[in-house]
């Protein structure tokens, strides 16, 4: 598929690969919640998930993406919000900042080659963050599982609906990320090939 040189509106179908870890962090003064929803606390800790991804064949854009999220709730309803988020495409930074309020920012990215994954990423301020993920389980097909982006924009919910599918395989991976204090020790990290996202428009919460 050409790659296009004007910003695609959405629905965004991307494909490519990426890393995706959880764990429960410590974090003194964590970002709001969006208006209407409240972090996923467990105590002090809040439930955390971070995603490197590479996109590129098959899909809409090619760049790579380095992005931390927040679990949120409403309700018994559940979702994502994005506080931290770096990639190499100005396009991607203007979409996701145009339609779904994301704040993203320009980083420079390196990948290692081999059967681990290893990167890192860097803004004008230095080490964004960075990843070493060395799988450690079979492969097993990953069916479609849906998530719902929910972003603050000028004292209004975004929700935005998001599926990903793939191959996953199960790794011990291990993070440092700028935002967040100390090493990652994630509770999962799952290495996704073969990826497909789709993320869908956004809509403002009635």
């Amino acid at each position: 598929m050409p790659r296009p040189d004007t910003l695609p509106p959405p629905p965004w179908r991307l494909a490519g690969e990426a890393c995706v870890s959880a764990w429960l962090a410590r974090i003194a003064e964590p970002p709001p919640a969006p208006p209407g929803w409240r972090l996923v606390r467990l105590g002090p800790f809040v439930a955390v998930g971070a995603v490197w991804a590479r996109y590129g064949a098959g899909g809409m854009l090619a760049y790579d993406e380095l992005a931390v999220g927040l679990v949120v709730r409403r309700g018994l309803g559940l979702g994502v919000t994005v506080p931290w988020i770096w990639v190499d495409s100005a396009l991607s930074q203007d979409g996701g900042q145009r339609f779904w309020a994301i704040p993203k920012r320009m980083a420079r990215f390196r990948t290692a080659p081999g059967a681990a994954f290893e990167a890192v990423a860097e803004d004008a301020a230095g080490e964004a963050g960075r990843i070493s993920l060395r799988p450690a389980g079979p492969r097993w097909p990953c069916p479609p599982i849906p998530f719902q982006i929910v972003q603050a924009d000028d004292g209004r919910t975004l929700h935005a609906p998001a599926r990903v599918r793939g191959s996953a395989q199960v790794g011990r991976a291990a993070w440092r990320l700028g935002p967040l204090p100390g090493p990652g020790r994630p509770l999962i990290s799952v290495r996704l090939t073969g990826m497909r996202l789709d993320l869908g428009p956004a809509r403002a919460a009635a």
